[in-house]
């Protein structure tokens, strides 16, 4: 699955780019066409083994720019990003991240 997320949003724009779920990682990464500033561009990886859960942020959020895609990693942190068509994102995850656990639960990893 391919689209476009936004990072950070402000007053005077924000900065977002493609946003890649493959069978193993969910990918991002700031494109030039949308840098709006002289700071060191966004860009991550996480393999779907190190997401815990895949969810809507909270309401209140909904607020101060809309709900995000909030990934909530096993070591404890939480990722969260706008995106087009959220519930699709969010069942997509929980799809791969469910497939990763029935891989690694028979190869006895």
């Amino acid at each position: 699955m391919e689209d476009r997320a936004t990072f950070t949003k402000g007053f005077f724009g924000g900065t977002g780019g493609p946003i890649i779920l493959t069978n193993r990682r969910i990918i991002w990464y700031e494109d030039m066409a949308y840098i709006l500033r002289p700071l060191k561009r966004i860009s991550e990886e996480f393999a779907l083994h190190d997401v815990a859960s895949a969810d809507k942020s909270w309401p209140l959020e909904h607020i101060f720019g809309g709900q995000r895609l909030r990934l909530r990693l096993r070591e404890g942190k939480n990722k969260c990003l706008w995106v087009d068509g959220l519930d699709e994102w969010i069942k997509a995850i929980r799809i791969a991240i469910a497939g990763t656990g029935a891989r690694s639960e028979r190869s006895g990893t």
